[in-house]
């Protein structure tokens, strides 16, 4: 009763692991995920890159937000992880024991065997193009199975886009640390060279925190300009 109860619930963990739940947004022009395991992150990570004003402020802000928001998915992608049966009374004891022992072997699995990412390297060819149409935005983030992670990109716009990326992928392993859910290659740009939002706050009112929050938001959705309407005749 016990081994074939444990059989079942390990199978649905590991598998429950396996299957990737996040992917980001929005999706890149080419997408590779392994199938070796999650790949840990040290909770004293770094991204280092060249130096540059607007670069060095984005790597901060993308370490600090990475590091404090570990996040979970509140939902999956596809496969649909398969859940056990809801417990009755009568087994509640016996799995309670075994879901222990599952537990332990599920955190074991996420530890990704020793993988860990130390350092994120940023790469940038061009540090002083501007940032005008027909710029190139494009990327490419790697961190493979051995804990190597690097962002390569010609311009700092894309390795923005880059670093926007890995605060998509990076989530929590459920026990206060963090690892990425397989080894990832992913190549993007930029469909449209012009990707943007208009806010109208003149006829609109809307507190600082919340033009601040949809600013937030353009950048997660890696658009590139954000068209303020402060003022007209009206108001």
């Amino acid at each position: 009763m016990k081994l074939s109860l444990a059989a079942a619930i390990g199978l649905i963990a590991l598998s429950t692991i396996e299957a990737v739940k996040v992917n980001p947004i929005p999706a890149p022009v080419t997408l590779q995920w392994g199938k070796s395991g999650p790949v840990k992150f040290d909770n004293n990570f770094r991204i280092v890159g060249p130096k540059n004003a607007i670069l060095s402020k984005a790597i901060s802000r993308t370490t600090k937000l990475i590091k404090k928001e570990r996040w979970t998915p509140a939902t999956w992608e596809e496969p649909i992880p398969v859940f056990k049966p809801f417990p009755t009374l009568s087994k509640r004891a016996d799995e309670d024991e075994v879901e222990d022992e599952v537990e332990d072997k599920v955190v074991a699995n996420t530890n990704g065997g020793g993988r860990v990412v130390r350092t994120i390297n940023v790469e940038v060819a061009n540090l002083n193009a501007e940032l005008q149409a027909g710029v190139d935005e494009t990327y490419t983030l790697d961190i493979s199975s051995n804990g190597k992670g690097t962002i390569k990109a010609k311009t700092v716009w894309g390795a923005l886009h880059g670093l926007t990326t890995l605060e998509q992928i990076v989530i929590s392993d459920g026990r206060r640390g963090l690892h990425i859910e397989q080894p990832v290659k992913i190549a993007d740009g930029p469909k449209f060279a012009h990707r943007g939002v208009m806010l109208d706050t003149a006829r609109n009112f809307y507190p600082v925190k919340d033009i601040l929050r949809q600013i937030d938001g353009l950048a997660w959705s890696k658009l590139n300009v954000f068209h303020w309407h402060i003022t007209d005749n009206q108001s």
